[in-house]
């Protein structure tokens, strides 16, 4: 690697070895122990080069840029619910806390230093968002197509809207609050039809049209969705 990447260096004082992390408005951080060495990072970032050069080539993929401003949000479009939400931040020493602070408002208070933790919390909102709405959409759906499911589970998956298992059981990302309607539905559709059919077999898709005839040009946008997804979540 003739050129290092732009990188973050953070020292960790419960990390007991050196790890990369590629995330959209981050770009690449390196964590390492404290009494780290940096003098070390070019061979190791000459290790991982082909590492960091398909992470990076995922995210121009998906429309994503590892260099955008990854700063805490002011505000949180939720498109799936039609929901916007305003997010007022108050640097507070102390104990990192969110709240909602009025309708479609929230307060976001701790220290700015601290950004990951900051960040944490509204992952953890985003998921408690996701586990309110989303299951009880996938409920409807399941009622509505006759496809029954056992259980759903709400995650934050890296590269996947939704998986199911031999069992029906459903898992579906957080994340795709961000998305339209149209595409959210279309994933949960999507999931449901896995319930009959394990696969993407004819038979598959044949259902899959049933239940959602743009299907087609659903899954054709569903390619490029991930550019709904700010950058501060990932």
């Amino acid at each position: 690697m003739s050129r290092l990447p732009a990188y973050e260096l953070r020292l960790h004082p419960r990390a007991r070895r050196v790890t990369l992390r590629i995330a959209p408005g981050r770009g690449l951080t390196v964590t390492a122990p404290p009494g780290f060495d940096p003098a070390q990072l070019p061979a190791i970032l000459n290790a991982r080069k082909d590492w960091i050069d398909h992470h990076l080539a995922r995210l121009a993929r998906r429309g994503q840029d590892p260099d955008a401003s990854a700063a805490l949000p002011d505000a949180i479009e939720l498109r799936a619910l039609e929901q916007t939400w305003q997010v007022d931040h108050a640097n507070r020493p102390g104990r990192p806390a969110l709240r909602q602070s009025g309708p479609g408002r929230l307060l976001l208070a701790g220290p700015e230093d601290d950004p990951d933790a900051l960040r944490g919390l509204l992952l953890d909102w985003l998921r408690d968002m996701a586990r309110q709405r989303l299951t009880p959409w996938l409920r409807d759906l399941a009622q509505e197509t006759g496809l029954g499911f056992s259980h759903a589970t709400i995650r934050a998956q890296k590269s996947r809207w939704g998986s199911c298992t031999a069992r029906h059981g459903i898992s579906l990302n957080c994340k795709l609050l961000f998305l339209p309607p149209d595409l959210c539905r279309y994933v949960l559709l999507h999931e449901l039809c896995h319930t009959r059919h394990l696969n993407h077999s004819e038979a598959y898709w044949k259902l899959v049209y049933a239940v959602e005839p743009r299907c087609h040009a659903l899954d054709k946008s569903l390619r490029q969705a991930w550019k709904w997804v700010p950058a501060w979540v990932s």
